[in-house]
């Protein structure tokens, strides 16, 4: 019998599709993509949230929306969530604040998705095993750099069914860049294995003026010095208000069962 949340899935998707269809009708409609967002955003606002007050370990899995080390050559200079303006402005840490006032022992550390984004045959265990051992929830926060979508479809199921050994308890979250067929391939995959699905794509849709940086927005270093935005790849990053509905979206979803 499907769970409530595996039967919105499957609404939500058919909701998805049928709109799609109207597109292609009405091409030149351009109501079609802010009303396919508020679908998504209302989706999101209805995740029904249960946190516990006993000491919890999260995973974020992800890319360099989650964590990017130092790149001198495309100017940043902060290794944490590309685009936040200081560490504690990120999603997974304004995540880890949230939870951390159920309880403060509460952990929260990130791993590095993105080579297998680029080759999903790679060897997962090897690239996030260490990181998943003896947590209790999992949340799956990346697509944005799969460059071969067709694999995507399938690879997936092996990423999630590897995360499953480790805990059952696992949110995935759609792309922050919308790419349809990466959403499909996501929504599906959460369909399938029973999981919380994230969407996210309809942050940039509805509030595109707030959630992404201008070039010369400045940007804190670690020690707290300052620079500035100057390449267009962080400034496709979400920003401080974007990191925040995202983290707001996700932590709407986060449930641990007993």
């Amino acid at each position: 019998m499907k769970t409530k949340a595996t039967i919105i899935i499957s609404i939500l998707l058919l909701c998805i599709v049928c709109y799609r269809g109207i597109t292609l009708l009405h091409a030149n409609d351009t109501n079609q993509d802010k009303e396919i967002a508020e679908l998504y955003e209302a989706y999101t606002i209805q995740n029904e949230q249960n946190i516990d007050s006993a000491c919890h370990h999260v995973l974020c899995i992800g890319n360099s929306i989650t964590k990017h080390p130092v790149r001198k050559e495309v100017g940043w200079f902060s290794p944490w969530g590309m685009a936040a303006t200081r560490q504690d402005s990120d999603y997974c840490h304004r995540l880890l604040h949230k939870l951390q006032q159920y309880n403060k022992g509460t952990t929260l550390k990130t791993t590095d998705i993105g080579p297998w984004e680029k080759n999903m045959n790679c060897n997962i265990d090897s690239l996030i095993g260490k990181d998943c051992q003896g947590v209790d929830l999992i949340i799956i926060r990346m697509g944005e750099n799969v460059q071969n979508v067709n694999d995507f479809q399938t690879k997936i199921f092996s990423l999630i069914n590897y995360c499953k050994k480790y805990t059952n308890n696992i949110i995935i979250t759609g792309c922050f860049w919308e790419n349809d067929e990466k959403e499909k391939a996501i929504i599906n995959a959460a369909r399938e294995e029973n999981l919380k699905y994230v969407p996210l794509n309809w942050i940039g849709d509805l509030y595109k003026d707030k959630v992404f940086p201008k070039m010369g927005d400045t940007i804190y270093t670690p020690k707290g010095k300052t620079y500035t935005i100057s390449n267009v790849f962080v400034a496709k990053h979400p920003n401080d208000e974007g990191m925040r509905l995202i983290a707001n979206s996700i932590f709407g979803a986060i449930s641990f069962k007993k």
